[in-house]
């Protein structure tokens, strides 16, 4: 007997539509009965490959802050999570799957580069949607896309400070192919107009490179003062090796690329930027909840992006519009994890960063 496919596919929708119709029912049945609306989040992080020890303490913080709600709020928050490996398809799959599937109300991006057409989705369908990605295309395009993290414009001068200080006048970076990287490097290179410092070369790798031994040495001949380096976390591992192993000895900087070692005792001294505060209080929380340290600071951004989102809606007395959460988003927040904070009537963050230098194995404050 010939089957017909076009008919089995058509019973099949019709028996999903009817079940989520019923589903959905059921779930507004239960609300009426005096159960409390569920506000449910998605996240999509690298919990898994090379940056999963990225992904793993955004989660922790997540969960963290979701720990933290009291018995009488007024609703109930619900994390999905997603494991994307920071791979682009992988987290556009992701955030279409939770926007249209799950239903969520906000959106815990990645920053593996596609969060912009993410933003479209989410805003096509009325979501929050906050951004990994150090890029501004997203929160100018919907009022719906907020930046979960500083820009790098808002602290590269804070490296560039540093470099006039130390007296640097040729500097030799390396740059990943990676969006939110070649945006930074952008940053940086207009930061030093009208500066006496100059770059004296330019490398581009390509993301997860792990051979560097040509272009560290190419380099290494231009005898720069300072190496300054833009790249991920495990890119960053690899160049370092090699940067060990031909035995160069001029320093090396970066923008944040330090707060993303697990082990930072080998970098002993090294000083850089970063766009996250020490917070000493957090930090010992934290221990005291997963029994391990905080070595990536920079994940407080997670935990505040929630907080952010949970104080939003815990300020209204019934589920707010979409429209209606983005007005208090915009509100000015003072003395979170990440110090003051605020969006300036769109979704870009603003804020301050710090310099940090590695002491005992841990990243502490520059003092002047």
């Amino acid at each position: 007997m010939k089957i017909n496919w076009k008919k089995v596919i058509g019973w099949c929708v019709t028996t999903l539509v009817v079940i989520g119709v019923v589903g959905t029912n059921m779930y507004q049945h239960r609300e009426q009965k005096g159960d409390k609306p569920v506000i449910k989040i998605g996240a999509i992080l690298p919990l898994t490959g090379a940056m999963g020890f990225v992904g793993q303490t955004y989660k922790d913080l997540y969960e963290m802050r979701l720990s933290e709600i009291p018995e009488n709020s007024k609703f109930k928050y619900q994390l999905i999570f997603e494991d994307d490996q920071l791979d682009a398809q992988k987290s556009l799959t992701a955030g279409q799957k939770l926007i249209s599937l799950d239903n969520v109300d906000v959106l815990l991006a990645s920053g593996s580069g596609p969060e912009p057409a993410i933003a479209d989705i989410a805003a096509q369908n009325k979501k929050i949607m906050f951004s990994l990605l150090l890029n501004e295309e997203a929160p100018l395009k919907t009022k719906y896309a907020f930046n979960m993290l500083l820009l790098p414009s808002e602290y590269v001068d804070f490296l560039t400070q540093e470099l006039k200080k130390r007296n640097v006048k040729n500097v030799g970076v390396f740059i990943e192919n990676s969006k939110g990287q070649l945006t930074t490097f952008k940053n940086f290179r207009d930061s030093l107009k009208g500066t006496d410092i100059q770059i004296i070369g330019e490398e581009y790798v390509a993301t997860n490179e792990k051979d560097f031994r040509i272009p560290i040495y190419k380099m290494s001949q231009k005898q720069p003062d300072i190496y300054v380096c833009f790249l991920l976390p495990s890119t960053m591992q690899g160049w370092i090796r090699e940067y060990k192993r031909q035995e160069l000895t001029q320093p090396v900087t970066s923008v944040n690329g330090f707060d993303f070692v697990e082990d930072k005792t080998p970098y002993e001294g090294v000083w850089y930027v970063s766009d996250s505060i020490i917070n000493n209080e957090m930090e010992q929380k934290y221990k005291e909840t997963y029994g391990k340290d905080l070595l990536m600071s920079q994940a407080l951004w997670g935990y505040e992006a929630l907080n952010a989102v949970i104080n939003a809606y815990e300020s209204f007395d019934t589920k707010p519009t979409a429209d209606q959460l983005v007005e208090k988003l915009y509100e000015k927040r003072t003395n979170t994890v990440v110090g003051d904070v605020q969006y300036q009537g769109n979704g870009i963050l603003h804020g301050n960063g710090i310099m940090k230098i590695i002491k005992n194995g841990k990243a502490v404050k520059l003092e002047e």
